[in-house]
This record gives C-alpha cells, sequence and structure tokens, in this order.
C-alpha cells in the first residue's frame, strides 16, 4: 500500500533507512525535511511537492527538536565530538567557556541563538548552518532566564548585586520595595520585551539594559494593570472607580454598559490591543483612551465572540431576538442547512479573524456582512469539487507538528 505523508511541519529523515521508506510514493506540503547522505539517495525515488525547505546533515548528527540550553554540565558530559543539530532556540548558560566548546565538532542550527559576548566568534566557527541571529549578552551575566516575572519573593531568592539576562517577555509590573530593587539587582539585560511599571524602572535606572530592537512598555503610575483580556459588563465594571486601566489584551464592554456606568467607574484607558464596545458609547469610549489611535469595534444587538470552535445553526438564526454581530478568531461553522436567506436578515455584521466555512451561499452573504477581514472563508462547495477521488489503496500520514523515520 502506497503511504503520503503531508502536512507536517518537521520531517527528521537523519536516521531513516529503506526500511523506514519503503512504501513512501510522496511527501507533500513540509515546512522542513532534514535528512543524510544515503537517505538523499532514497529520496530521489520519492514524488515531492511543496517542501519549503531541505537540509542535509551528517550522519552522526545529535537532533534537539524545540529550544536547547546549553550549559557547562552538559558540555562536560560529552565523551567524544558531538556533532549538534538544532531545531528550536540555542541558549548558551554564562558557565560556559570556549573550551566547553571543544566538545563539539559541528552544530546545525534552525533558529536563533543567545549567547555571552565572549562567545561569539567560537560560535561563528562552529556553526556550519545556520537560519537565524546570533544574539549576545554581557559577559558578567549570572542568571540567563527566558521569561521573567520579577515580583518582590523572586527577588528576596536572588543574592544581592545580581547581574540578570532575559532572553523572552521580562515583566515587572506590581509594586516593589525600591531599596530591595537597589539592593538585589545591580544589572537587568533585556533582549526582547520589557513591560515594566513607571516607579520601578525610576528606582533601577542605570540598571536596565534594553538589546537592540527590544520592545519596552512603561505603565503610569497610576495606573491598574491588567495583563490579559478584560471583559466588563454592568456588574463588573463598579470595582473600579474613575481607574486608569492599562490592559495588554483586548477590553470588551458588555451591552449593559451604559454611558453613566461608563462616567462613574472608568478614567483612562490604555488598550494594547482594540476595544469592543456598543455603538452608543463608542464616543464616550474613544474620548477616554490615552492613545487617540486605538482601535475601536463597534456593535450592535447580540455579539458572538467565538475564540475556538463554533457552529452556526438554524435554530439560533430563527429565533434569534436581536440582530447579530460575530467576532470570529477561530473557525466559524455555518451548518449546511441554515438559510442564506435568514442569515442576510439576522446577522447585522461579521469582523473575521480566523476561519469561516460554509457553502456558496453561506459565504456570499458573509461576504455582504464584512466590516474586518483578515482571516479565511472557506466554501466548501469548492473544496467538494476540488476533493480528489478516494484511493482505497492508499495510507495517508499527515497534520503533525515533528515526524521522525
Amino acid at each position: 500500500m502506497d503511504k503520503v505523508i503531508k502536512n507536517i511541519n518537521f520531517l527528521d529523515l537523519s536516521t531513516a533507512t529503506e526500511e523506514s521508506l519503503e512504501g513512501i510514493s510522496m511527501l507533500k506540503n513540509i515546512n522542513l525535511i532534514i535528512y543524510n547522505k544515503t537517505v538523499s539517495k532514497l529520496l530521489s525515488k520519492i514524488s515531492m511537492k511543496n517542501i519549503n525547505a531541505s537540509l542535509e546533515v551528517p550522519e552522526n548528527i545529535k537532533l534537539k527538536n524545540g529550544d536547547f540550553h546549553l550549559d557547562g554540565n552538559f558540555s562536560e558530559s560529552i565523551n567524544e565530538p558531538m556533532y549538534l543539530g538544532i531545531k528550536g532556540t540555542l541558549i548558551v548558560k554564562p558557565d560556559v567557556t570556549v573550551e566547553h566548546f571543544g566538545h563539539f565538532s559541528g552544530i546545525t542550527l534552525l533558529g536563533d541563538v543567545y549567547c555571552p559576548e565572549k562567545l561569539k566568534g567560537t560560535m561563528v566557527q562552529l556553526l556550519e548552518n545556520h537560519k537565524g541571529n546570533i544574539i549576545t549578552y554581557n559577559n558578567e551575566a549570572q542568571i540567563l532566564v527566558h521569561d521573567l516575572k520579577l515580583d518582590e519573593n523572586y527577588l528576596k531568592q536572588l543574592p544581592n548585586h545580581t547581574n540578570i539576562v532575559s532572553t523572552g517577555a521580562t515583566s515587572i509590573v506590581e509594586h516593589i520595595d525600591p531599596t530591595l530593587l537597589r539592593q538585589k539587582i545591580k544589572a537587568l539585560e533585556v533582549l526582547k520585551a520589557l513591560t515594566i511599571r513607571e516607579e520601578i524602572a525610576d528606582a533601577l535606572d542605570g540598571k536596565i539594559h534594553l538589546s537592540n530592537g527590544c520592545h519596552s512598555t512603561i505603565i503610569p503610575a497610576d495606573a491598574i494593570y491588567i495583563d490579559d483580556d478584560l471583559i466588563l459588563d454592568g456588574m463588573r465594571i463598579q470595582r473600579f472607580e474613575n481607574a486608569h486601566l492599562y490592559v495588554k489584551g483586548i477590553i470588551r464592554f458588555e451591552s449593559d454598559v451604559t454611558e453613566d456606568i461608563l462616567s462613574e467607574c472608568i478614567g483612562k484607558i490604555s488598550a494594547a490591543e482594540q476595544i469592543i464596545c456598543r455603538n452608543e458609547i463608542a464616543k464616550d469610549v474613544m474620548r477616554k483612551c490615552v492613545a487617540k489611535n486605538t482601535p475601536i469595534l463597534t456593535y450592535e444587538g447580540k455579539l458572538i465572540v467565538n475564540d475556538g470552535d463554533y457552529h452556526l445553526n438554524q435554530a439560533e438564526l430563527k429565533y434569534a431576538q436581536e440582530n447579530l454581530t460575530i467576532i470570529n478568531n477561530g473557525v466559524l461553522e455555518i451548518n449546511y442547512n441554515v438559510e442564506p436567506d435568514d442569515m442576510y436578515n439576522k446577522i447585522e455584521a461579521v469582523h473575521n479573524y480566523g476561519v469561516i466555512n460554509g457553502n456558496d451561499e453561506q459565504c456570499g452573504v458573509i461576504q455582504t456582512k464584512l466590516k474586518t477581514q483578515n482571516g479565511l472563508i472557506s466554501n466548501i462547495d469548492e473544496d467538494l469539487d476540488l476533493e480528489p477521488a478516494n484511493n482505497e489503496d492508499q495510507n495517508v500520514i499527515a497534520n503533525m507538528n515533528y515526524l521522525k523515520l
């Protein structure tokens, strides 16, 4: 039986054999294939379609899939020269020396590498195949972390005058005793992104170092910081009193939030993403936005927000008391029996950031109701026309992030 392998992010053929490849007739829609010299001869007998990238690697390669942290202990455990292959990020810890790199015969890296400045030259020499960036950090670093959430509990566990490097998202958003901050932090180097309160930035003045390209966000001292989406209805909004909200995600005001409630509870709004509200309060929301270019998405009637899988059926449309505004961030399936006329009469607007699946007429109605289109509308009638006849003699392996043969 012929085998077809398709829709694979990473296909690892570095240790494949003639037996493991036997019966494979086609490789299709593969993001990356790695293989050794022996396997390359076998691949010439297999049909290939839509291969984004392929790479030949040494036969003795030791492959790591995902982020890999290289420290001195790992290097010292190697008994003979190792050829290292990594699909992900290579993070070289501060305790690694030039002598430790002598345990490696070469490195293939599909991703970025973080290493001390003093090791950059040696790293360049070791990298034989590299698709990504080399990002260096200071040689005096004592602690290297990826995502860092700095609060008083974390600080109390540190030795005094610690030099920290963060390679990922760094968050310092809680109120912290400035004396403790100055006592514990000698230097903080941030390579990717920093979110920090204004008063903490002042307390650490001269100790924070941002790399080129690092994105920084300063939270005003008077703001209430929320690091997720925020949904406020007429009850939940009343826990605030003339508050300045600084929200990392989306803010959504439910339909029972009135102009009077908004005026009483919210003073200013800083939103990293969009704000969703009824038409009736949109102007008041806009006036409270600190950034005047904050995107505001308005709705009428009943709001449906889909962040996963949602099936729109005929009964929902038939018995809806209000028109519908749909915000689709996931996969919206329109049942085949949903009447296009009912869709046209009951759907007020559609904002699509995901995938909408429907038949020919249903997709036509959706197109007339679109207010935002940053996604895909899939006509299942067209897909059926394009679908090949089933082949009972074909075995399909599909839809995987990582596959090793």
